[in-house]
C-alpha cells in the first residue's frame, strides 16, 4: 500500500480503496470496477448479483449468534465524477497511475494532485 494511505484506519478498508483507485471508472465506464467487484465477492465466497446494467450486490450472511439482528446494509457508488485542473494532461477514461502516486492526505479528505477522486 502506499506510504500515506499505508498510515490510514482502517487498514483493511484503504488497502480496497487503493485497488479501486487503481480501475478507471468514471462515470458510464463502469464496466472494469463492476468485474472488480464480482470478484471480490467470489474470492471471499460471497452471493453477488451483477445486473446488466453492471450494478453489483453483494451479501453476506450474518455472523454465526446474530441471524436475528437487524440487516446492515451498505450502498455506494461504483462511478466517481472526474474533475480536473484544466492544466493537468490526463485522460480518466485510460489513466490511474498517475493519480494514485499523487494522492495526499490533508484534514479529513483523501484527494490527488489538482484531481478530485475521493473525500
Amino acid at each position: 500500500m502506499s506510504e500515506i494511505l499505508g498510515n490510514l484506519k482502517p487498514q483493511a478498508v484503504f488497502h480496497y480503496f487503493e485497488q479501486m483507485t487503481k480501475i478507471p471508472r468514471e462515470s458510464g465506464n463502469e464496466a472494469a470496477i463492476s468485474e472488480y467487484l464480482v470478484n471480490f465477492a467470489k474470492e471471499h465466497n460471497l452471493d453477488y448479483v451483477q445486473e446488466p446494467c453492471k450494478n453489483v450486490i453483494i451479501t453476506k450472511p450474518a455472523t454465526p449468534g446474530y441471524e436475528d439482528a437487524p440487516r446492515v446494509i451498505l450502498q455506494g457508488h461504483m462511478d466517481m465524477v472526474c474533475v480536473k485542473d484544466d492544466e493537468l494532461d490526463f485522460n480518466f477514461e485510460t489513466e490511474v497511475n498517475e493519480i494514485l502516486n499523487k494522492i495526499e492526505k490533508s484534514d479529513k479528505f483523501i484527494k490527488s494532485n489538482k484531481t478530485e477522486i475521493a473525500s
